[in-house]
């Protein structure tokens, strides 16, 4: 079993600076140790799994089965929004419950669009096994917390608004929102995120409140 967080960013900037930006960050929690150039990766674009034809997705990613902290994923359109607002209204019919669909289920309720994916110009997928165990006793949560905060403070540095979804609830959140449920996770974790991380989530709350003031 694997925790799988999904990271949707939100404004300009590139799959291949996120992507490279990941991988360098995970790198720290690798337990061999590699150099950024040792790690594999592909690029490929995506197909419809019925017609296997291209969907004019591609997905970048890093190779599974190397043994890295997390299989890390970066899903995109060149040139265009990887999800737009009209994508994200439309309804899966092989996911969501409404006439019609698939496994429609009329005992059911109905999906009312409100755990569709957001619209997003990138999609960060990072997948860690339960089981895995960092440096000081850092577990999948911890270090999928670790991750969102990087990568957060990255964007917020850059202008670039994000949401992620916590997959152990389904909750959908915008920035730094609801992350303490990840990184709280022993002692050394919580020393790390008390030192480090909830200084770049206090920043980011006094810039954003600082530029709407209203808080609206």
């Amino acid at each position: 079993m694997t925790l799988s967080t999904k990271i949707y960013v939100q404004g300009e900037i590139g799959a291949l600076d996120v992507f490279n930006f990941l991988v360098h960050q995970l790198l720290e929690f690798d337990e061999a140790r590699r150099d950024f150039t040792d790690v594999r990766t592909t690029a490929e674009p995506d197909t419809d799994w019925r017609t296997k034809q291209p969907t004019g997705l591609w997905t970048m990613e890093t190779v599974i089965g190397q043994g890295l902290p997390a299989w890390t994923m970066v899903h995109y359109r060149p040139g265009g929004e990887y999800r737009t607002e009209a994508g994200a209204l439309a309804h899966d019919t092989e996911i969501c419950n409404v006439p019609g669909a698939v496994y429609y289920d009329a005992d059911e309720p109905v999906c009312d669009g409100s755990h569709h994916d957001p619209a997003c110009r990138l999609m960060v997928d990072m997948d860690t096994a339960y089981g895995f165990h960092g440096p000081g006793g850092m577990g999948c949560s911890a270090l999928h917390g670790v991750m969102i905060v990087r990568l957060g403070t990255m964007l917020a540095e850059r202008g670039v608004p994000w949401q992620w979804r916590n997959e152990y609830t389904g909750e959908l959140h915008s920035g730094f929102d609801g992350l303490d449920g990840l990184l709280h996770v022993g002692d050394e974790a919580n020393a790390w995120f008390e030192g480090i991380a909830l200084p770049a989530i206090m920043a980011d709350i006094a810039k954003r409140s600082h530029a709407d003031p209203e808080g609206g």
